[in-house]
């Protein structure tokens, strides 16, 4: 849930999977390094009282089932091994240098305010939300990781006719 304690750690590590864009290891690994997908992200869709971890590829009905494996093991490593300090620090500079772009126009600040509303973030949210980025560390992250990136929770729904193996 947005309000709670863990969520910018995972925010975090979602960005260092998926979320990062280029920077991500799904982006990295999947699509740069073995060509697999057009495209390839992850998300996190935070509600009143839960959330989820989402994500999406677009590729070849003969390359699915292979990319489905990838995705699986980026998975494991990342719930096996966890992120890196260089990582971390990366994706940290990311949200706080980022943040900025939602003060660009009256539309997206007025969706910030509603967000820090909605989830009773306090007046205080802009300030206390770089403190909480800034004391993220690799034992917290690592630890939320291992939580919330279960190998039990992962399934996968193909949309589209893939080739059978």
């Amino acid at each position: 849930e947005r309000n709670n304690e863990n969520f910018f750690a995972l925010r975090i590590a979602n960005y260092i999977l998926g979320g990062g864009g280029f920077q991500s290891r799904l982006y990295k690994n999947i699509r740069e390094k073995k060509g697999l997908v057009y495209s390839i992200y992850s998300y996190l869709l935070s509600y009143e009282n839960d959330g989820v971890i989402v994500g999406g590829f677009q590729t070849r009905n003969k390359s699915v089932f292979e990319t489905i494996e990838n995705v699986k093991n980026e998975w494991k490593k990342l719930n096996k091994r966890g992120i890196t300090k260089s990582e971390l620090d990366n994706a940290k500079a990311y949200f706080n240098g980022s943040f900025t772009r939602n003060f660009t126009s009256t539309l997206s600040i007025a969706r910030l305010l509603q967000v820090v509303q909605y989830y009773e973030l306090g007046a205080d949210y802009f300030i206390k939300r770089e403190k909480i980025i800034n004391s993220l560390n690799l034992e917290k992250v690592n630890g939320i990781i291992s939580e919330y990136f279960s190998n039990e929770k992962l399934f996968f729904m193909i949309v589209g006719e893939p080739e059978k193996k």
